[in-house]
């Protein structure tokens, strides 16, 4: 009997050592199937990961905007006026879906300044602390005109020429909006694309009497992706940034 498991396994090692090598089709198929599985799997986490960081990007900036235009408001002793534009050049219009934003000093009536609409390509420019920020005039900056002047040192300056249109620009965003990302600014429920905030820090009455916003959603096209909330509280002016499918209770969970 032991004789007869000696040939055998020597013959089953022969017929082992004849095998050809590498893969068979079936064994490489298999590989490439089970390959294309993991790596559809890791890609389709990269690309929710990559778009919940653009949402959050985006609320960041805007949350960061709103934050500044309630500090200078505070700080300069003025009202100072949060707006969502379409564009960073001349061209713009208020918009209520849009990621982008202007800070001005406004002082709402009766000469309404502070108003960005049409205005978003100018520099920005802090007023002089005198009760005719225009009187006498604020000639626009230029390559030869560096003191006393409204907006960039450069020839193309995009101010506008006479100090009494200049929307008196605080801060803004840069010019590129995340692709991929949806902006909801609503007040009351409905679309609002501007709020002002007193010299207390509190929201007051816009220049135009718009709806004020108390409430932005950043959300992303890919729907798998986090999405953010801003909510401004009419009565104090606070501000916070909120993740909507935070557990409630949790730190970051929306009242």
């Amino acid at each position: 009997m032991g004789e007869q498991q000696r040939l055998l396994a020597a013959q089953f090692g022969r017929l082992l050592m004849q095998r050809p090598g590498g893969f068979t089709l079936v064994e490489l198929m298999v590989t490439v199937a089970i390959a294309a599985i993991l790596l559809s799997l890791g890609l389709t986490s990269f690309n929710t990961v990559m778009a919940s960081n653009k949402a959050k990007l985006t609320a960041e900036s805007l949350f960061s905007g709103l934050r500044q235009a309630r500090a200078a408001a505070i700080a300069r002793n003025v009202p100072m006026r949060f707006q969502t534009v379409t564009t960073m050049d001349n061209n713009c219009a208020y918009s209520a879906t849009s990621s982008l934003w202007v800070v001005t000093q406004t002082d709402a009536a009766p000469t309404m300044t502070g108003l960005a609409q049409g205005y978003c390509g100018a520099g920005p420019f802090t007023p002089p602390d005198r009760p005719s920020i225009c009187t006498p005039d604020v000639p626009r900056c230029s390559s030869t005109v560096k003191t006393g002047c409204r907006g960039y040192f450069v020839d193309n300056n995009s101010s506008p020429a006479s100090c009494s249109q200049d929307p008196l620009i605080a801060f803004k965003s840069d010019g590129n909006a995340q692709v991929g990302i949806n902006v909801v600014a609503q007040g009351g429920g409905t679309a609002a694309y501007a709020i002002t905030f007193s010299p207390l820090g509190r929201v007051i009455t816009n220049a135009q009497s718009e709806n004020p916003i108390d409430t932005i959603t950043v959300s992303s096209t890919n729907p798998s992706a986090n999405a953010w909330r801003i909510r401004i509280i009419p009565t104090s002016g606070a501000i916070r940034l909120c993740n909507p499918a935070a557990a409630a209770g949790a730190a970051l969970a929306c009242p």
